[in-house]
């Protein structure tokens, strides 16, 4: 597997598949932990992850290949959540969930439903209790994957939101 850092450089020479070839590599645990950022917010995390990406490719002259390419990319996204919760015209949407006329066989009964998302919604007050720093810090942790190995599953499972 090509390293994170060569992708880098061959988006510096101008190579547009490395960009795909990072794109496909972290998206989903940037997506995670900037979805942990943002409350549960899946429009915004996903918006800003795009955001984050397009970053790179216009900033890839400015990152240092001698150090991690994926703590350049967090920090790229890290910055986009703070720039957008500073600013004056940010609105907090919650996204509508697909509707469909079919019920799916695999639904969980609604009381485990509600119970999940009462456990969710303490976890998420909590989150919004921390200092920003704090909650950046828990958010990547909970997003490494050694973390995961470290948490118990329901820990996992709760802070998922």
């Amino acid at each position: 597997m090509v390293s994170d850092e060569t992708l880098a450089t061959k988006l510096k020479s101008g190579d547009r598949s490395a960009l795909a070839a990072l794109f496909e590599r972290h998206y989903d645990d940037l997506f995670g932990y900037l979805f942990r950022l943002t409350f549960g917010d899946r429009a915004l995390a996903a918006d800003l992850a795009q955001e984050s990406f397009l970053r790179v490719l216009r900033g890839i002259h400015t990152y240092d290949s001698s150090r991690p390419l994926k703590a350049w990319l967090y920090g790229i996204a890290t910055n986009a959540a703070r720039n957008l919760a500073a600013s004056a015209d940010t609105r907090h949407t919650s996204a509508m969930p697909a509707q469909s006329d079919e019920i799916e066989s695999d639904t969980p009964p609604i009381e485990q439903t509600m119970i999940e998302a009462e456990a969710s919604s303490g976890v998420i007050a909590a989150l919004r209790q921390l200092p920003g720093h704090q909650r950046e810090a828990l958010c990547c942790f909970i997003t490494s994957r050694s973390a995961t190995r470290r948490l118990p599953k329901r820990c996992i499972s709760l802070l998922a939101l």
